[in-house]
């Protein structure tokens, strides 16, 4: 029986991408060599999360406007062209993938025929919560969506490429970075909600989706995690211009406390599933205290602006997006900024906080760096590790 035109498309765009992908991960297989001691590396990087992610993905998911940014000037100081990203070049989680001598993990919902999977993918999504109802209206992609997708790629790769899928994501790096906009897209806009839910149980409430989440990333098969705490976002530029007539310019205390509470049981969570989950291993970046530190000493750091964007519009170019209003304004340099947009670091930062990630010391990243966590293999199965113990 003859195959209408569409139906041999749609095989034929298929067909393609597991040709890709096999031959991508022979490719990875001849690269990755799990017994070389001398210099093990990690197989591949997948990315999940918010806009601090976001590699692309709202491009091709017909997400608002105001969840994407691939329109100018976003991009100009690496890509030279707006890639998606919420930065003016690279995220911190690309300068984790080239730590680990990895490319970019492309964005997973682009056109497959285009996608290279061999090393990871991201799954992150600007607007993203752990809550399916988190910003919806901006037709984002909640978390739950982008687990079932890392399930998917489990079964593409087990079933079409001929590899031990087991294999290659026991070796896989899976970082995360989600709960932002929960609290500050989702409770502390929706006073209903808040008038039945306090702070607390509302916090405690997204600690337990994150935990199962995370359980389900490893029932899949994901081994090395790097969680990351939320930052002070209460002192962005943009809360801060959301906060003017309570708080005169200054850090929103509120949201903050929020944030802290939220990574103190984050934190928890991390340490519990070390001790309890056979060959998993998990480490915190404590992102709070590492951009707060950069807040309060900026001067000495070499940033000459801490409080307002280098690209936005009104007080603190909080006031819209980079590049989504004609009077937005954009600075010289970057790179003398703590923040590029409203809400988002600029590259300058990112590679500071990637650098902590892969070699910085318990005060930021525990119970190990990300180098230390490519090194260490955890016993299976695992008996009680010093390591893991208070």
């Amino acid at each position: 029986m003859a195959l209408d035109g569409g139906k041999f498309i749609k095989i034929l765009i298929f067909c393609v991408a597991a040709l890709i992908l096999k031959a991508g991960l022979q490719s990875s297989r001849d690269w990755y060599d799990p017994y070389n001691d001398l210099h093990p590396r990690a197989s591949a990087l997948f990315v999940f999360g918010d806009s601090l992610a976001d590699a692309g993905n709202n491009n091709f998911v017909n997400a608002s406007i105001e969840a994407r940014a691939d329109f100018a000037p976003y991009g100009q100081s690496f890509f030279q062209k707006p890639t998606g990203r919420f930065s003016d070049g690279r995220t911190l989680f690309d300068f984790v993938a080239s730590g680990l001598g990895l490319p970019f993990p492309a964005p997973w919902f682009q056109p497959k025929v285009y996608l290279d999977i061999s090393h990871g993918a991201n799954f992150a999504s600007a607007g993203s919560g752990l809550l399916d109802s988190t910003l919806q209206h901006l037709n984002v992609i909640p978390f739950e969506r982008q687990v079932k997708e890392f399930r998917n790629f489990f079964h593409m790769l087990r079933n079409d490429s001929g590899y031990s899928a087991e294999y290659f994501l026991s070796n896989a790096v899976l970082a995360i970075n989600v709960g932002a906009n929960d609290i500050v897209g989702n409770y502390m806009v929706n006073e209903s909600l808040q008038a039945t839910v306090g702070p607390q149980l509302f916090v405690e409430s997204l600690l337990k989706a994150y935990e199962d989440y995370m359980l389900r990333l490893y029932q899949t098969g994901g081994r090395k995690f790097v969680v990351f705490g939320i930052s002070p976002l209460g002192c962005s530029p943009g809360m801060r211009f959301l906060g003017l007539s309570r708080w005169k310019g200054e850090c929103d205390q509120i949201v903050n406390a929020l944030f802290q509470q939220f990574n103190s049981g984050l934190q928890k969570i991390v340490f519990d599933l070390n001790k309890n989950l056979e060959g998993g291993v998990f480490i915190y970046v404590n992102n709070y205290d590492f951009i707060l530190n950069i807040l309060d000493n900026g001067k000495a750091l070499g940033f000459s602006e801490t409080v307002s964007a280098c690209c936005g519009d009104g007080p603190y170019n909080g006031r819209v997006g980079c590049g989504l209003d004609p009077g937005c304004s954009i600075c010289k340099d970057p790179r003398e900024y703590v923040y590029w947009d409203r809400f988002h670091p600029t590259e300058r930062v990112q590679w500071m906080v990637a650098e902590e990630v892969l070699g910085g010391d318990s005060s930021f990243v525990s119970p190990m760096n990300l180098r230390g966590l490519i090194h260490y293999t955890k016993p299976t199965p695992s008996p009680i590790d010093p390591l893991f113990t208070e």
